[in-house]
């Protein structure tokens, strides 16, 4: 498939970067997270991801910082940036916004946001909204870690959809999601249908069994989930690259308004 501009140009010790595959053993991982250390200290906030027993967290935040670094920068204050299902207690949104972004708005269905409204960035806003009816904005990069398989299949599609759409002409969509599943399967065969579908373009590699992360080889493992028939997972990462019009992009606006107006069907 056609990658990314951004990614011919990068030198070939780190294409591995732009990968959609499942992660590694020997994958590149972040421990600690220190957020606004240059800030008062009651604004400051520390994640150890050993003591959360975060098992795949360490590799997707690496991940994530790697991708802003080999992919959007320099430059990053000029370009917005969205993390949807951002939680109420993970550092996604405030790695991105100590990234350098313009404008981060993390999205979430709760209320409010504690954590975002104690440190205080002034690139970062939070949008209570659901992802399966809307989101607040197009960015550059639009980002969904570990939130489509605690969905049912579909909404899945639905969600993955609503990422898509947002995501600008020449951007990216960054995902991770447990394989085989949480709650719910993941089908990587329809997120593939739905992003070619929507004029993605992403580079998949295999990686072989024995070389794949899991739930309980992690550097920080995790005895399973018992209740959920989940005793040890795997975690996926996708990049994909939109290579869709401005045009295109508006048409779908005016689709997506036309499914909101009530007794219209499209």
């Amino acid at each position: 498939m056609t990658a990314s501009p951004a990614y011919d140009r990068l030198p070939n010790s780190m294409c591995h970067i732009g990968e959609s595959r499942y992660v590694r053993i020997d994958d590149a991982v972040i421990l600690t997270y220190h957020c606004g250390a240059a800030l008062p200290e009651p604004r400051q906030h520390v994640w150890d991801f050993r003591e959360l027993q975060w098992w795949s967290r360490i590799f997707e935040y690496q991940w994530l910082k790697d991708v802003v670094g080999a992919f959007l920068a320099p430059d990053l204050e000029t370009k917005t940036v969205l993390d949807v299902g951002c939680g109420l207690e993970h550092p996604g949104c405030f790695i991105l916004a100590d990234s350098g972004f313009g404008r981060v708005v993390a999205q979430d269905v709760w209320e409010r946001h504690e954590l975002i409204e104690r440190i205080h960035l002034p690139n970062l806003e939070y949008c209570c909204m659901d992802i399966n009816e809307a989101v607040p904005c197009r960015a550059d990069l639009v980002c969904c870690l570990s939130v489509l398989e605690h969905m049912d299949p579909q909404q899945q599609a639905c969600a993955l959809r609503i990422l898509c759409d947002a995501v600008e002409p020449g951007g990216l969509l960054l995902l991770t999601f447990d394989m085989p599943g949480f709650e719910w399967d993941t089908n990587l065969d329809m997120y593939r249908h739905i992003l070619r579908q929507r004029e993605f373009d992403f580079i998949e590699v295999e990686v072989p069994e024995e070389q794949r992360v899991t739930s309980l080889t992690s550097p920080v493992p995790y005895a399973g989930w018992e209740s959920l028939g989940r005793l040890e997972l795997e975690c996926y990462r996708l990049l994909a690259w939109h290579t869709g019009s401005v045009h295109t992009c508006e048409l779908r606006d005016v689709h997506y308004e036309l499914c909101r107006l009530p007794g219209i069907s499209v």
